[in-house]
């Protein structure tokens, strides 16, 4: 599993990175790869992205869920227009921390990213990381509850 993935615009690939290595796919783009993993796994990548905005009414940042079982979830942690934009593997996530560093002399809040294997990512702002991560498990928790309550009228 990785950890998070970056697209590499000189080789024309996805670079999945984790702490023992770093695999290539090739792909045109990022958001043609994530649109054919969640067309594998059943909706384009445009109806998972509206899912996220009508249940948790966030519009930037969206994160994608490619699947409930087994989880895996990417998080943008940069604008989806940037061609080289992170997203984190939510699974792979162990902890997140927030540290004070000094940028200029002024003091900046920066997350700290620690994944199972022991990588670990800084992501500024902090602010974006920790509003992604509390809104993607809240996403999730509503899912799960609303494909219980299907379940229950069925």
């Amino acid at each position: 599993m990785f950890n998070y993935c970056q697209y590499d615009p000189e080789t024309q690939t996805i670079c999945l990175i984790s702490d023992q290595k770093e695999n290539r796919i090739y792909a045109n783009s990022m958001e043609e790869w994530l649109n054919d993993l969640c067309l594998y796994a059943g909706s384009s990548l445009k109806g998972r992205r509206e899912s996220f905005i009508s249940l948790v009414n966030r519009k930037k940042y969206i994160p994608v869920l490619i699947s409930l079982d087994p989880l895996f979830v990417l998080l943008p942690i940069d604008a989806k227009k940037d061609r080289q934009a992170i997203y984190l593997n939510y699974s792979s996530i162990a902890n997140v921390r927030i540290k004070t560093i000094l940028e200029y002399g002024i003091p900046v809040k920066v997350s700290e990213i620690h994944f199972h294997d022991g990588q670990q990512l800084d992501i500024y702002p902090s602010s974006r990381a920790e509003s992604l991560l509390d809104e993607t498990a809240l996403y999730l928790r509503l899912l799960k509850n609303n494909l219980f309550d299907l379940s229950e009228t069925l």
